[in-house]
């Protein structure tokens, strides 16, 4: 044991020891008697290399875009359904499943599977509203984009670009619903629903968050206002106890010369 305080004393952790060891003694005849040794013999050593730890999380990517006003996420798509453009061919029905499976999105690409979701969106719009639905078709095509866009940020969160270019399709799906509420409201709650969202408008004024120093400050404004408020309605009830006061006595004086006269 002195052997072992005089090798921590020099060499400091058992994994710096151990090293060593391996280097210069066979490994074979090494291991049996490091492996007999108890784990605190040469001292607990620290983890190696502390500072390439991975400490950041991917769960701020979803804070910062919560202003979207998306109440779910992507719905996943269903492999055994038909392509959008091989619905209304009547010979597939006669085919036998396996035959089947080659016209599905099963074997569809991710740019097929994206205007499949589009087609289906757009059907029940014009179905719904007419083919005149301009403003709902952009808000039904943003949507989808923007909840493809968020899957790809939260897996590249260094995207940068992607991140701007996210950003800039919400504020534009915020415009129009927008104006497709000022125009019709009714036409705003039906796409608002069918689509699961919610119209978060943009605050009027934007605070960053408040340091201590700031937090201090803003609760002695406060508590200055309620003293200056209090102060005035003290002054406003003193004035008006004076002035009842001075036209009770001006009609005292009134009537009594009166009287004299």
């Amino acid at each position: 044991m002195a052997v072992c305080a005089a090798l921590r004393s020099f060499l400091g952790s058992r994994s710096n020891v151990i090293r060593l060891a391996y280097r210069y003694v066979n490994p074979q005849q090494l291991a049996p008697v490091l492996s007999v040794l108890p784990q605190n013999t040469f001292g607990n050593s620290p983890p190696a290399r502390d500072y390439a730890v991975k400490t950041r999380s991917n769960k701020k990517v979803w804070r910062w875009f919560k202003f979207s006003g998306d109440l779910v996420e992507r719905e996943p798509i269903d492999n055994d359904a038909i392509k959008n453009y091989f619905r209304d061919v009547p010979e597939i029905k006669n085919l036998s499943p396996e035959a089947q499976r080659i016209f599905s999105l099963g074997f569809a690409d991710r740019i097929e599977k994206k205007e499949h979701e589009i087609y289906d969106m757009l059907e029940k719009i014009i179905s719904s509203l007419g083919p005149d639905a301009s403003l709902e078709k952009k808000i039904a095509r943003a949507t989808l984009r923007i909840r493809c866009m968020k899957i790809h940020v939260h897996k590249f969160w260094k995207d940068k670009r992607s991140k701007s270019d996210l950003n800039e399709r919400i504020a534009k799906r915020r415009k129009w619903l927008k104006q497709l509420k000022k125009l019709d409201r009714e036409r705003f709650i039906w796409i608002c629903q069918q689509l699961k969202l919610y119209y978060c408008p943009v605050p009027r004024y934007q605070y960053f968050p408040l340091s201590r120093k700031g937090r201090r400050k803003k609760a002695a404004r406060k508590k200055y206002f309620a003293l200056k408020i209090e102060k005035i309605v003290a002054l406003h009830t003193i004035y008006y106890i004076f002035t009842e006061s001075i036209m009770i006595t001006n009609q005292q004086s009134f009537f009594l010369s009166l009287t004299f006269t």
